[in-house]
């Protein structure tokens, strides 16, 4: 599994447990839920995500990604107290694990945008809180530094000689071909 899906997949299972009002209503996607029955609900995705060069080491590379939280919730007159439980719900339950199950090296709670839907059978409230996680990817074509512990070569000269024709070089690798 990639890294960013990782951390996607600790959202949605974080959000599961600490978010008693949704239960276990929350999903992978970019679009609102379903039915109005399902609410309130919440959404996960990604945006984007951008490489943190300077940060990055020579085996790993850095990277922030935003991923978009979206708490769902049937309108009602008081829509804007209905989104503020539901966003409070949701910032207690990211703040409890900001390594998101150790999928990353942090979240953060950048912003927050109020929204309607009014399509559909009934209208929506929605209240979208972005997160900056940062993650890193390893290096994945890269020599660990132990596989060069696992070569062992002798060189023999023969005769004592220096001579490269005359020397005898056999190499071990253990633990492979």
């Amino acid at each position: 599994m990639h890294e960013r899906a990782a951390t996607r997949a600790a959202v949605v299972a974080q959000l599961m447990a600490g978010v008693p009002s949704v239960g276990n209503r929350v999903f992978k996607r970019r679009h609102e839920p379903l039915r109005v029955q399902t609410l309130p609900a919440i959404t996960v995705y990604s945006e984007k995500d951008d490489n943190e060069p300077e940060a990055s080491d020579s085996i790993d590379a850095v990277f922030t990604h935003s991923m978009t939280v979206v708490g769902w919730v049937a309108a009602t007159e008081n829509l804007d107290d209905a989104l503020d439980a539901l966003a409070l719900e949701i910032e207690t339950a990211m703040a409890s694990d900001k390594y998101l199950a150790s999928t990353a090296s942090m979240s953060v709670l950048t912003g927050s945008v109020y929204g309607e839907q009014i399509t559909g059978e009934r209208p929506m409230g929605a209240i979208a809180l972005s997160f900056d996680v940062t993650y890193r990817i390893p290096d994945r074509g890269a020599v660990s530094p132990i596989d060069e512990f696992k070569k062992a070569g002798v060189t023999t000269n023969v005769d004592g000689t220096q001579a490269p024709d005359d020397r005898l070089t056999s190499v071990v690798t253990l633990g492979g071909p």
